[in-house]
């Protein structure tokens, strides 16, 4: 019984936190938007903050800021932290998160660590502590009240006590953190990714641990990004959460995190309707052959494609590739899918010759077109020929539109085809070098980064759709520049004007250099 009572008022304590506006998106009116484009012409950012605040619009922040350096703005976006609409807290956050401005991050990381209680009074906060199991009613309630009132620091105390083998004591430790730290919020934790701080996932394990203070649909967050920041040691503090409410996150992040020992209860949820396809995802990115069995047999009852193919995929990634071999060679073209391909190997290279001969689908042609380039050797000529000869039968992409074929050519190391599309380059026809910009950005090779970077100068108009809006040549070079791998790359694609991405792609170009030729070994050209 007393159980019960604490959970409720648990669940009271959480529902009475501090709370924030919902985001919303309210057009603003003529006069609204004169004085917002008065206060960009003064450049007054803190005044347009305010004004998006009290019309309670979040209308495109981005695209009014991304005009003006970044450092101009960052004070008054420090200011919106703090803003009522949530909406525009979480532009602030994510603007600042990704310039790795180190007061946002503080902003979050000193709420989730409060600064410890002195010596004295953490003895003393111990001594307290004590009695929140205290068979006397009134003993338990005046130690609960004497923490409370020491404030944020005690969490560091509590947060251990919320396992206690007492229900009352954890509980209470529960009931009291969740009463004096201040409230973490959903936009913070779905951000912190963009910080490359270490610190980060350990803000990320602190709200995992101490989830029972948290909201479920917080904590699944903080799992989610845990799972591409964690480690493999993570998995301990992740597992259990596979028997929450609704554990999606905690399946994705175990599998991103490859942890095995999570395997035989994951194979237990291939019986859950609601949780296969997730579950069937991580058993197959964990790679685990204790896996087959049950995913064999959940296989042969599957009818739907999509799911199907997702069995087979995670049997080849566990070890078991009889499935998709009998795939590739006789699976209805309807029912297949890239998936497929990606979980080839070197062993499946004649399949997929066979089949690309005998295959009309143009998506399912690209994927195993760029399979074979990735699977066979380089300079490979029966690769070579066999998507030179579908080529020859196939539409032609548009001038603007990326060339997959000639991508697979250029990968396979075939040199007419990688200087025909360096030529497309000096073409007269502007959507014919942004198609060939687009094609050499999806080889994701860091070769091509000088003549993106030279393309990057190309300033000559377009339009893509006739009557559409029109872009700059640049701007494809922009962003191909960034696809093949640039480090933080769509700061540049969204966050400046172009003239200040390109100055951000010279800066980090140079500082690649630097790195490159320090990895050179000595005496090598």
């Amino acid at each position: 019984m007393k159980n019960t009572i604490f959970a409720a008022v648990l669940l009271l304590a959480l529902s009475s936190a501090p709370s924030f506006a919902d985001p919303v998106d309210i057009p603003m009116s003529d006069e609204e938007i004169a004085l917002l484009a008065n206060l960009k012409a003064q450049k007054d950012f803190l005044g347009m903050l305010r004004l998006w605040e009290e019309t309670e619009s979040t209308t495109d922040i981005g695209a009014e800021l991304r005009d003006f350096p970044f450092e101009d703005v960052m004070p008054a976006l420090r200011v919106g932290l703090l803003s009522k609409n949530s909406g525009i807290a979480g532009y602030c956050f994510r603007w600042l998160a990704v310039f790795q401005d180190k007061y946002a991050f503080d902003y979050v990381y000193q709420r989730v660590f409060p600064p410890p209680l002195a010596d004295d009074k953490r003895k003393l906060a111990i001594e307290i502590a004590k009695d929140l199991g205290n068979p006397d009613f009134h003993k338990r309630v005046a130690a609960r009240e004497k923490l409370i009132g020491m404030g944020a620091g005690v969490v560091e105390i509590l947060t251990p006590l919320m396992k206690d083998d007492d229900p009352e004591v954890a509980f209470a430790a529960t009931l009291i953190i969740a009463e004096v730290r201040p409230p973490i919020r959903d936009w913070e934790i779905d951000n912190l990714h963009y910080f490359d701080d270490p610190r980060a996932a350990d803000i990320l394990r602190s709200i995992i641990v101490t989830g029972d203070s948290h909201p479920l649909w917080l904590v699944g967050y903080a799992i989610g990004a845990l799972g591409w920041r964690g480690t493999a040691a993570d998995g301990e503090i992740i597992r259990p959460y596979l028997d929450a409410e609704w554990p999606s996150h905690a399946i994705h992040a175990l599998g991103r995190l490859k942890d095995k020992n999570s395997v035989p209860r994951l194979i237990e949820l291939l019986d859950d309707n609601r949780l296969v396809q997730n579950a069937v995802w991580a058993l197959g990115n964990i790679g685990d052959s204790r896996a087959v069995p049950a995913l064999e047999e959940h296989l042969a009852k599957v009818v739907e494609p999509s799911l199907k193919r997702s069995f087979i995929v995670a049997l080849a990634r566990c070890g078991e590739k009889k499935h998709l071999r009998d795939a590739l060679a006789n699976m209805p073209e309807s029912n297949m899918g890239y998936e497929l391909f990606e979980a080839c190997g070197n062993d499946e290279i004649e399949l997929i010759r066979n089949r690309l001969a005998n295959t009309k689908d143009a998506n399912l042609q690209v994927a195993m077109v760029l399979t074979l380039s990735r699977l066979a050797p380089p300079a490979d000529q029966t690769a070579i020929r066999t998507i030179k000869t579908l080529r020859a039968k196939s539409k032609p992409p548009s001038e603007y539109d990326v060339d997959y074929f000639a991508i697979a050519l250029i990968k396979l190391g075939d040199k007419d085809e990688e200087n025909a599309i360096l030529a497309r380059l000096k073409d007269k026809n502007p959507r014919v070098r942004v198609g060939a910009m687009r094609t050499l950005g999806y080889t994701k090779d860091p070769k091509y980064f000088p003549v993106l970077l030279e393309a990057c100068n190309d300033r000559e108009s377009y339009i893509i759709i006739e009557g559409g809006p029109t872009h700059e040549v640049r701007e494809t070079a922009i962003a191909e520049f960034s696809r093949i791998g640039a480090k933080n790359s769509w700061v540049w694609l969204w966050s400046l004007n172009p003239d200040g991405q390109i100055a951000e792609i010279k800066a980090w170009y140079a500082k690649y250099q630097e790195q490159k030729a320090a990895e050179q070994k000595p005496g090598e050209n």
